[in-house]
């Protein structure tokens, strides 16, 4: 199998002046060498390509000499950012990993998401959108304990809280602030205090073949308020996800069903992965989706709930690869 490996660096025009987390869902080049190296592993011949370098000439160059894209690009600079490569590869007709251009869409905007998912019958914390030039006032916050997050970024990017409403009379304030420096709306939703539970899709015969897996911070189980926040993922090491739930298994079959379900409904294809926050009353709220999601070969939710059917990350990466090239 011939595959173009397709993924982003920062731009090395792009303005110093944001913010200083902007670029942290971009991994590094040694991430992509990585996922190069477990392809070249099972016999397959990569190209890299960076979508910096005229995309589209690249892929264009492209067409007749490889079968299928593996899409691990999640753009910068707009929210349309994640819609460029699958659009594209239509264009051109290039088979792609992952959901589509308008699954990447509807994901990559947390509101529709949510929206999507409250229509599927799948809890999600009640909202509110904070938009260019808003202030939210007291009365229009969802509960007394939100969190805060840019409607259109990944990887915990411009995530704040949680903050208390009632005690914090700056949070309106923190809210308007953050629409300015990341130039879009923001999501402000009920915090739900409890566990983080994190959902690998590797999508076959219409199930995951994956397991759920809860969140480490600091080498424990994280609980109550802990917040995977960006700050918390510049420190993790390699224990952030453990296939060991702290809920029961009824709850981790529910986590996997409306996961699932939710797939579906946004139109994903091949892999994903969900976010949930589990109440302590064990009560399951979608966060958000990921149609991109991270696949490092040491912490990483795939590598590690790959573990848990033997199978290693260069196994996860080539059946990504041939669900893609199976609907060429």
């Amino acid at each position: 199998m011939r595959v173009a490996l397709v993924y982003d660096t920062v731009p090395s025009n792009f303005p110093s002046d944001g913010p200083p987390d902007i670029f942290m869902e971009i991994e590094g080049v040694e991430v992509v060498e990585e996922l190069r190296a477990g392809l070249e592993r099972k016999g397959h011949s990569v190209t890299l390509v960076d979508v910096n370098d005229d995309i589209v000439r690249s892929l264009s160059a492209l067409v007749h000499s490889v079968d299928v894209a593996f899409n691990y690009s999640v753009g910068f600079g707009s929210r349309s950012r994640e819609v460029l490569v699958p659009s594209l590869c239509q264009l051109l007709g290039i088979p792609h990993t992952g959901a589509d251009a308008m699954g990447l869409a509807l994901m990559s905007d947390k509101h529709a998401t949510k929206l999507i998912a409250r229509e599927e019958g799948i809890p999600t914390p009640d909202w509110v959108v904070a938009r260019s030039g808003v202030t939210l006032e007291k009365e229009h916050a969802p509960s007394h304990h939100v969190i805060a997050k840019p409607m259109f970024e990944g990887s915990s990017i411009g995530v704040v809280g949680p903050i208390d409403t009632i005690e914090d009379a700056r949070w309106p304030h923190l809210i308007a602030s953050l629409v300015r420096e990341y130039e879009q709306p923001i999501l402000v939703e009920d915090f739900i205090a409890g566990y983080e539970i994190t959902m690998p899709v590797l999508c076959s015969d219409e199930r995951s073949l994956l397991p759920p897996l809860a969140l480490i911070l600091d080498g424990s189980l994280a609980m109550g308020n802990d917040v995977f926040s960006g700050a918390a993922k510049a420190r993790v090491d390699v224990d952030t996800w453990s296939p060991e739930l702290p809920v029961s298994g009824a709850v981790a079959r529910q986590i996997c069903e409306m996961s699932m379900r939710l797939f579906r409904a946004l139109g994903c294809r091949d892999y994903a992965r969900f976010d949930f926050r589990v109440s302590e009353e064990g009560d399951p709220y979608l966060l958000e989706a990921n149609a991109v999601p991270s696949l490092t070969a040491r912490s990483g939710a795939f590598a590690v709930a790959g573990q848990q059917i033997s199978w290693s990350l260069d196994d996860i990466v080539e059946f990504v690869c041939l669900r893609a090239l199976e609907r060429s």
